[in-house]
């Protein structure tokens, strides 16, 4: 295996870059082209490389897979790569879906991948068997390739690699015969876990694996042999075993401190006998004593070399791209380096490597240290491998910009590129928001507001399609319109796009830029941009969105056990069903649109109503009737978790105008008080009382405890009738459910929703009255608050009883009367505006300081 195996590895860089001394990443590829991405694949090198490498074995493009995933690691697709689209290492993938987030390359995965077509998570995914040729994974961000900064994908090995070597000293006295390594893991998986870093020890065993696998064969003779094994934790007492001069050795893997070392995978463990003391005669014996009676040092190499050029005699392999932040910062800890490499018999460690003058003033203080020697067994070829110190100053741009390094070794030549990101600009300029829940005239710091207080505006919580917290949100509707300041500066010039000259009033004066919404009532969405050119002719850009709304989720009507998760500030934005209600895209004191949220009571007492407090401004609790209009259109969607855990989320058909195709309704259970049951059951409040046909008239004991609530389940969606609250002798439980809010403008309305629009400039709070003659029936006594402060203008909907229920309980005869009440005090008869009959199908009113109508 070791010859071939080492032969294809190698192959899959020199065959790519044979033809040039240089290589530019953004030598003006497109990278992504209307759903179309164009990738370059590279294996790092393990160790050093030998001139012997058969350039005939690439990449074959009848082993490699491509999959695709999407917001929070969800399936999106995958397919097997065509022939036709992978040449010279460069592989074309066309169609690549709109919601993809993710593009993660399996090369020689057909024995694991062949007829799958779902992958949940490809960490998940095991082999048994060491393959040979190894998998070869990696992944590259959607981000990546759409601003152009990176198509490079290093393909992992998910095996790691021994070799073993002998000390000068004990050179000829001590003859290896063959040798092995126990307790390895029994499978490996495509990928490293969670996809992130492998090098700092987190192996990827799967769950229950007895680690019990034993790689070589010391009774063979494989002494010159490298073997390849799954990564392995510390954890195990993985021992090294030699048999020499007829005697049988063991060692611990251990570093230089005595350590316990993790088997990672793509990584080359040289091991080298330094020492012997004496062997035992089976290995059964040697394996139940102690390990240690021979002396070994082992050096971890993990030099991730994709750039690589040859001579035929010597090499010169460089790392990949290096990204680097955009403050001034020096980086000296192996973040650049490169290797160089050369064959049994050739002088080329007489060759000392050179760097280049750096070419941009912003790359400075560039050296490199001594160089580290590395080795190969199979070839007796030799190397070194140097890291590079080197300093960036601060990009003064939002841009990102990049240079190179180049290393000359003999007649080679190889660059090292270096980006680094762009500045936030946006930072070094004072911003406020104005016009939020409870803020006075100075507003707030808006970078710090949506950076640090607000839940809900990254791309993962948007669902994959977008990001909020890179730009200046307008509100939407008259209650939630904010505005905002941002500092001008001397020499700054600024520009529009169409939707903010159409759009939005943008103002330069007294020292800031002032931007806000034209129209206050302005329920639309859509998206803008603003920016700032310095006087430097830097640009800063600001995204402006009139996408959705900020809100303030307190802790009146949570349980106790669940408020620190759901209070807060929470972005929601607004989004359009597909017959055209608007609503919130997530629930009430969700950060996410998978996240069920809060769980909320919807009122208190037995006769009072609070909901009108739960849901934003110009927002309300949907109405029976159109939780019934939107059931029926709800589907079952298969998803996917990050861990990889598959659900059936239920899903309404967006407008085909919103950012997503669908609305999800995650299914969160019910809360008691202290825990939540049924968690795979949605249920979300309606504001419908259970009244008439349930026996619950307004005159039962049981009326008003009792409300109509979705339930959402993969077997059905439809309607159901809950107590709000139990118990006895002032033992209360409440029921807490997940929330979820419309927008009241575009509902369809209960003939029993009243519509008041609340015009007085008195700040007191406001009550409501609905009640017969002789007071048979009142809502509340002296009414129900339905506002808690005035002073401003606003619309509120109130759901009454059915006057049919009254009329049934009463007599035709009784009519319904209505009147308004402004007072601080709670139960006093006092503050009155106006006394009207509730007649026919009139559900609007219009209320001013003295009166209504």
């Amino acid at each position: 295996m070791n010859s071939k195996y080492t032969k294809i590895l190698l192959a899959l860089t020199i065959c790519l870059l044979m033809s040039a001394c240089s290589d530019d990443i953004f030598s003006g590829s497109d990278y992504f082209d209307n759903g179309k991405v164009t990738l370059r694949l590279v294996v790092p090198a393990t160790t050093v490389v030998n001139t012997r490498a058969n350039t005939d074995e690439t990449i074959s493009g009848n082993d490699l897979y491509v999959i695709e995933y999407g917001d929070q690691g969800s399936f999106v697709a995958m397919r097997k790569v065509e022939p036709s689209n992978f040449s010279d290492n460069t592989l074309t993938i066309n169609d690549v879906n709109t919601k993809t987030t993710d593009i993660h390359i399996v090369a020689n995965g057909d024995a694991i991948l062949k007829g799958k077509d779902n992958i949940a998570k490809l960490d998940g995914v095991y082999c048994d068997e060491i393959p040979s040729p190894p998998v070869l994974w990696g992944h590259i961000n959607m981000s990546d390739l759409k601003s152009g900064t990176n198509n490079t994908v290093s393909l992992l090995r998910n095996v790691a690699m021994a070799t073993l070597n002998k000390a000068e000293s004990i050179k000829d006295k001590f003859e290896i015969t063959g040798w092995e390594i126990t307790q390895t893991a029994t499978q490996g998986s495509i990928a490293p876990k969670d996809y992130k870093d492998y090098t700092v020890g987190n192996t990827n065993e799967p769950t229950g694996d007895k680690l019990d696998k034993t790689i070589g064969n010391c009774e063979g003779s494989n002494a010159r042999e490298a073997l390849y094994l799954f990564e392995t934790p510390a954890k195990v007492d993985s021992r090294i075993v030699i048999k020499a001069n007829e005697k049988y050795y063991t060692a611990n893997f251990l570093d230089a401190e005595g350590s316990k070392l993790s088997l990672l995978r793509n990584h080359h463990y040289k091991i080298t006998v330094t020492a012997t003391g004496e062997g035992y005669n089976t290995k059964e014996e040697a394996l139940k004593a102690p390990a240690g009676n021979i002396k070994v040092e082992i050096k971890d190499y993990n030099f991730m070399v994709t750039n690589l050029i040859s001579n035929g005699a010597y090499e010169l392999g460089t790392c990949d791209t290096v990204r680097v932040e955009a403050g001034e910062k020096t980086y000296s800890s192996g973040e650049a380096y490169f290797v160089t490499m050369w064959g049994n018999g050739v002088k080329a460690e007489n060759i000392t490597p050179k760097l280049s003058t750096p070419t941009d003033s912003w790359l400075t203080e560039v050296s490199k240290d001594g160089g580290t020697d590395i080795s190969s067994a199979d070839y007796s070829s030799a190397g070194k491998g140097y890291k590079l110190t080197f300093k960036c100053l601060e990009n003064p741009s939002e841009e990102i910009r990049q240079t190179k390094l180049t290393v000359t070794f003999g007649v080679l030549k190889r660059d090292i590129v270096i980006v680094q990101q762009g500045s936030n600009l946006k930072k070094a300029r004072v911003t406020k928001i104005y016009g939020l829940q409870g803020d006075g005239e100075n507003g707030r710091d808006y970078i710090k507001f949506i950076s640090k207080e607000v839940n809900g505006t990254s791309r993962t919580a948007m669902g994959g399609t977008s990001e909020r917290d890179n730009g200046l949100q307008l509100g939407i509707g008259s209650e939630n319109n904010y505005y905002y300041t941002i500092a001008k500066k001397t020499g700054d010039s600024y520009e529009v796009d169409k939707a903010v000259e159409e759009k939005a009033e943008v103002k330069a004066d007294g020292g800031v830029y002032t931007i806000k919404a034209k129209d206050p009532n302005d329920e639309s969405v859509w998206t803008g941009r603003f920016t700032i050119t310095t006087k430097d002719g830097h640009k800063i850009i600001y995204d402006i969105y009139h996408t959705g709304i900020f809100w303030e989720e307190k802790n009146t009507y949570q349980p106790a056990s669940n408020r620190t998760n759901t209070t807060g500030w929470y972005y929601y934005e607004l989004i359009e069903s597909e017959k055209g209600v608007k609503m919130l895209d997530r629930n009430l004191g969700a950060a996410s649109v998978n996240d069920p949220g809060g769980y909320y009571r919807i009122k208190k007492g037995d006769k009072t109503s609070d909901m009108a407090d739960i849901c934003p401004p110009g927002f309300s609790i949907p109405t029976a009737s159109l939780w019934k209009q939107l059931t029926p259109e709800m589907t079952l969607v298969t998803r996917t978790t990050s861990n990889g855990t598959t659900y059936q989320s239920v899903e309404l058909p967006a407008a085909t105008t919103a950012q997503s195709k669908s609305i999800r309704f995650p299914r969160g259970g019910m809360n008691n008080g202290y825990e939540v049951t049924n968690p795979s059951i949605g249920y979300y409040w309606s504001a419908t009382i259970v009244s008439g046909n349930q026996g619950f008239d307004f005159s039962s004991n049981e009326y008003g405890y009792w409300y109509n609530v979705a339930r959402l389940s993969s077997g059905s969606q439809g309607m159901l009738n809950v107590r709000y609250v139990d118990g006895k002798n002032s033992t209360v439980v409440y029921k807490y459910l997940n929330t979820r809010c419309v927008k009241s403008s575009s509902a369809v309305l209960d003939k029993n929703r009243l519509t008041i629009h609340d015009k007085r400039t008195s700040t007191q709070p406001l009550y409501i009255y609905i009640y017969t003659e002789n007071n048979e029936y009142r809502n509340r006594r002296y009414g129900e608050k339905i506002r808690s402060t005035g002073g401003s203008e606003t619309t509120i909907y109130y759901d009454m009883i059915d006057p049919e229920r009254i009329k049934e309980s009463f007599g035709e005869n009784k009519p319904l009367y209505i009147r308004f009440r402004q007072s601080t005090k709670d139960l006093e008869d006092d503050g009155w505006i106006g006394e009207k009959k509730l007649v026919g199908d009139q559900r609007v009113f219009t209320v001013h300081d003295s009166s209504f109508e």
